[in-house]
């Protein structure tokens, strides 16, 4: 056979590839061969408008997350909503090209960990951002990766300033009673990311010595996350996990989940509320909330790494 086909009787023996043997039973895989989509759009639910708009725009197809569907061209427009079974989403799709679109949504990291051919956050689409994305996306589709011109000054200050290590590890402080709410979100971001996520719940290993282990954690990791709630500031162990980070002069960043403000003796520092993300926001959910805050200071990091807070905000439009 010239092509493969995938087998629909359940027969053959290279299963899940047809191997032709049983097209004596008047069988035919054939039947079942993914159609080819020259230009496919698949977003967020909240996010369909968007996406319509986009392929009426560049003559494509929208499709469903569900689909089982192979290609050329496929551009995934996110919010944050959906990154939790994007993966999933993706082990049905084979295209040849794959561009991702954050929506209020950092990129940076997810687009290089699935290997996405190019990548663009944009914000405020009543405005000139649509502009932005419609020429990015064009631009793809004739082969220029490049940033948008508006983005092209800082494109040459990335050359030279911006050389900057992939953030890989981040330590996440938070109390036991929000680890159900805070195991799904860091298990998502690591199937996704390349980020190496510390939780004491089960980043330490049995029978080891846990204060050398949160110790060696924290020397190690490029940014430390406080999760700020009604639990965590009572919780001793907080309150020693981030009064090392700030002893090791660590970026140290505030979420608080619930609406609680942070303890004293860390109060100097600004706190992310993500009741009033959500709010801002409100087709996100708490746990969408909060992963989009995790993977955009991830990119705010690699910025303060070596790079200046001015190429920062230009070039990740946060």
């Amino acid at each position: 056979m010239n092509q493969k086909l995938r087998c629909a009787c359940g027969k053959s023996k290279k299963m899940p590839w047809c191997d032709g043997s049983h097209k004596n039973d008047d069988w035919a895989c054939e039947n079942v061969i993914e159609p080819q989509i020259k230009r496919a759009f698949l977003g967020a639910p909240d996010l369909l408008n968007l996406v319509k708009r986009l392929a009426w725009r560049f003559d494509g197809e929208v499709i469903n997350a569900t689909d089982k569907l192979s290609g050329q061209q496929l551009v995934i427009v996110e919010d944050g909503s959906t990154l939790a079974t994007l993966q999933n989403t993706l082990k049905h799709l084979n295209f040849a090209e794959i561009y991702y679109v954050g929506v209020d949504f950092p990129t940076q990291v997810i687009a290089q960990a699935l290997q996405f051919k190019a990548h663009i956050q944009v914000s405020d689409l009543l405005n000139d951002s649509f502009v932005t994305l419609e020429s990015a996306i064009e631009r793809w589709f004739a082969g220029d990766f490049s940033p948008h011109p508006s983005l092209r000054q800082q494109e040459s200050i990335q050359a030279d300033e911006y050389r900057c290590e992939v953030l890989k590890r981040v330590f996440i402080s938070h109390a036991v009673a929000d680890e159900t709410f805070l195991l799904p979100v860091v298990a998502s971001i690591r199937q996704v990311t390349q980020l190496d996520v510390f939780l004491c719940f089960d980043s330490i290993n049995e029978g080891e010595k846990w204060r050398r282990q949160i110790d060696a954690a924290l020397e190690q990791c490029e940014l430390f996350i406080f999760i700020v709630s009604k639990a965590s500031i009572n919780s001793t162990y907080c309150a020693f996990e981030t009064g090392c980070a700030i002893s090791k002069d660590k970026r140290i960043v505030l979420i608080s989940i619930d609406g609680s403000l942070p303890p004293a003796y860390i109060s100097q520092l600004h706190c992310i509320d993500l009741q009033r993300e959500i709010n801002a926001k409100p087709w996100l959910d708490l746990k969408a909330a909060l992963m989009a805050k995790v993977l955009e200071f991830t990119q705010e990091s690699r910025g303060r790494i070596k790079g200046s807070e001015i190429l920062k905000r230009k070039f990740f439009h946060i």
